[in-house]
C-alpha cells in the first residue's frame, strides 16, 4: 500500500486512495483479511508480538501524520486516526462479504462512510 502513495498528491486525495487501496487489498485477499481477524483474537497476538516494529503501523502513522502537519486534517493522534480508518475499512469489507446481495438489493454504496470519516477528520 505505502508504494501505492503519491506524497505529491493533495492530502484529501491521497486519504481517498488510502481508503481505496485497503478496501480493494482486503476485497481481494479475503484470506489475508480473515487471517487478521483471526490473529487479532488469537492468543498469538501477544504483549511481546504487538511491541515488535510493524511496518504497516509505521506507515499509516506516518501517513496521517503528515496530513497533520500539512494542516490538511485535525491535530488528533496518528495512532488513533489509524484506528479509525482502519477499523471503519475493515467493517465495510466485512459487511460488503457478509451481506452482498442485501446491499445489492437496497442499492446501498458504503463509499458514504469515507466521506464521512473525511468530513469528521478534516480542518474546516
Amino acid at each position: 500500500m505505502s508504494e501505492r502513495d503519491d506524497s505529491s498528491l493533495p492530502f484529501k486525495d491521497r486519504f481517498y486512495t488510502y481508503w481505496k487501496n485497503l478496501t480493494d487489498f482486503y476485497e481481494l485477499n479475503p484470506s489475508i483479511h480473515g487471517f487478521y481477524d483471526q490473529f487479532i483474537k488469537s492468543p498469538f497476538n501477544s504483549d511481546e508480538i504487538q511491541s515488535k516494529p510493524n511496518v504497516w503501523h509505521d506507515f499509516a502513522c506516518e501517513f496521517f501524520e503528515s496530513g497533520i502537519k500539512q494542516g490538511k486534517i485535525k491535530a488528533l493522534n496518528p495512532i488513533v486516526l489509524s484506528i479509525l480508518v482502519n477499523s471503519n475499512v475493515n467493517s465495510i469489507v466485512r459487511i460488503k462479504q457478509n451481506f452482498k446481495k442485501k446491499l445489492s438489493q437496497n442499492k446501498m454504496e458504503l463509499d458514504e462512510i469515507s466521506h464521512l470519516i473525511w468530513d469528521g477528520i478534516k480542518v474546516d
